[in-house]
């Protein structure tokens, strides 16, 4: 009775017809997960990871060489120059994170999603929604929506 409930309360919020979503079969699956454990995913997460603490060391590295002069005047100029440097590397850097966020968005909405319609459509899923928006269904496809994009991607 609680599952009637929860779907009922769920098509509505969804705007679903309520015939149909009784008589549908109901998948979730892990976006998030997904995008954690998928491999070409990771790769660009830790290019993006790379390149903040690309920035982070060029940081780093100034202040030591800052701190190190005795010389205000020295100081300064060095200052004005470094950062300089610094502001002209943080926007070449922000524009290769943002060209790689747009990857894992574009990663996402076609590879992981088609994916994730390819497997429903072999499980005769009619619907599947993001299980964090979900308290309770039948079938979790992660697992095997996560092994097709490994494997996929593997044979690239």
């Amino acid at each position: 009775m609680k599952k009637i409930i929860v779907l009922l309360m769920l098509a509505a919020f969804l705007g679903l017809n309520v015939q149909s979503v009784l008589a549908s079969e109901m998948g979730v699956v892990d976006l998030y997960r997904i995008m954690k454990e998928y491999k070409k995913a990771q790769e660009i997460t830790a290019t993006i990871n790379s390149k903040k603490a690309e920035l982070q060391q060029f940081q780093d590295r100034s202040n030591k060489k800052i701190k190190a002069i005795k010389n205000q005047l020295e100081k300064k100029s060095l200052f004005e120059k470094l950062n300089k440097e610094y502001n002209q590397k943080a926007m070449t850097l922000n524009q290769e994170v943002e060209t790689n966020l747009m990857s894992l968005k574009n990663i996402q909405d076609k590879e992981v999603l088609k994916t994730v319609e390819r497997v429903a459509k072999k499980r005769n899923l009619d619907i599947v929604l993001e299980k964090a928006t979900v308290p309770y269904a039948k079938y979790d496809i992660t697992e095997e929506v996560l092994k097709q994009l490994n494997n996929s991607y593997k044979k690239r």
